[in-house]
């Protein structure tokens, strides 16, 4: 399978998801002709605009600090910038949980950003650049401010002008959304110093550096789930928590400008869990960014890397409740497993040993969690900083 072309790889994990009855921002997963959700712009081909030899201006540019859309073309008009804006629909983001429910035939984590776009439809660089390499339907183009790294275009019809080593501008033309990809998958990478920036890559957290609108916080279907930790044995809290733990909860975070028909794929960007005694004192809390967890591709990276960081930040769906994720696109997620990392860094097995240890000891020998009554707060919140939270009592009885 990893001999395959990249687009083919994709299309077959669009193939698997849209089976499941998800409709899905993989390769063939959408149908943008009879899409009202997204703008029909295409371009033929054989409009091409000219190469230009220095930076367009944007007529209306993007926010101080933030990166343009692809699809933002710096001739827009204010109200076609703003026609854009509301109709800007990203399918998936960073780290959402990919794959079949039973997680065998597919299980990996997207590692980038999915913008929506009816086939043909133009797209334009987002920084100016040097293009590393073109390979099938995708482009890359290094970020000359951090060194080894660089921006993935996928799914497009790449400009048949541009070469590798070649400069590219901010607001160039690069490319034309595939037919029947109806979107552009977009990575944010980081190269192995010697490595290929095709396959030697790390993926990087993107979704910052845009301003994606997002107005709702994060939800959560129905209360938390308490398992053994880094295993499949549910412990019941009706009959009290024991031992080292981890917590699980469905969430999602809506996003905007999907039509009806199809699911919402956001994950938020910050977690919190805090454990305090029914006096309000905390006595552990753990917290995770996805702005510092850096992810395996799944497709030009190792299959069995990429699926292994997956099957450690969720619980399959078919585990907890079947067709949850694929009507509801609620996602499970290990909240104990998330690494806290303080800085960016790649997942790895060792975040199995994050924990809630209900029987831990403090210095002096004494349990920090007396068998008794405890508050589990979970706090989910997204780029926006838009905040979801719940809370519940459990009973500790080690």
């Amino acid at each position: 399978m990893r001999s395959l072309p990249y687009s083919l790889l994709r299309f077959c994990a669009g193939i698997i998801l849209c089976a499941s009855g998800v409709s899905c921002g993989g390769s063939g997963g959408t149908n943008a002709s009879s899409n009202p959700a997204l703008p029909n712009n295409p371009s033929t081909g054989n409009d091409l605009p000219a190469i230009p030899t220095v930076a367009p201006t944007y007529l209306v540019p993007p926010p101080s600090g933030k990166l343009p859309f692809p699809q933002h073309a710096p001739n827009m008009t204010a109200m076609e910038y703003e026609q854009m804006r509301s109709s800007l629909w990203v399918l998936n983001n960073f780290a959402m949980y990919q794959g079949s429910d039973d997680g065998r035939s597919s299980m990996y984590l997207h590692d980038g950003l999915d913008f929506m776009l009816a086939d043909g439809s133009p797209v334009y660089a987002v920084q100016t650049g040097v293009i590393r390499d073109i390979s099938g339907d995708i482009i890359t183009v290094d970020d000359p401010a951090k060194p080894e790294t660089a921006w993935q275009m996928a799914h497009l019809v790449v400009d048949p002008r541009l070469k590798v080593g070649s400069q590219v501008w901010q607001g160039q033309y690069v490319g034309r959304i595939l037919k029947g990809n109806s979107h552009t998958h977009f990575n944010y990478v980081q190269r192995a110093a010697t490595g290929s920036w095709f396959r030697d890559t790390i993926s990087l957290y993107p979704n910052h550096l845009f301003t994606l609108p997002d107005e709702q916080k994060p939800e959560f279907n129905s209360g938390l789930r308490y398992f053994k930790n880094a295993s499949e044995v549910e412990i019941n809290p009706s009959q009290g928590i024991y031992g080292k733990v981890d917590i699980v909860l469905a969430i999602r975070d809506l996003s905007p400008n999907h039509p009806s028909n199809y699911v919402s794929r956001s994950a938020p960007e910050k977690f919190e869990i805090r454990i305090s005694d029914l006096q309000g004192q905390i006595k552990w809390q753990h917290q995770s960014q996805l702005q510092n967890i850096q992810l395996t591709p799944p497709f030009l990276g190792d299959i069995n890397t990429a699926k292994a960081e997956a099957n450690l930040l969720f619980k399959r769906p078919d585990l907890l409740e079947a067709g949850s994720w694929t009507k509801k696109a609620y996602l499970w997620w290990v909240l104990t497993n998330l690494p806290n990392h303080t800085v960016p860094q790649k997942i790895n097995a060792r975040d199995e040993d994050l924990y809630w240890d209900t029987a831990a000891k403090n210095a002096q020998g004494d349990a920090v969690f007396p068998n008794g009554l405890y508050s589990v707060i979970v706090i989910a919140s997204d780029q926006n900083g838009n905040v979801g939270q719940m809370q519940e009592t459990v009973r500790i009885n080690n």
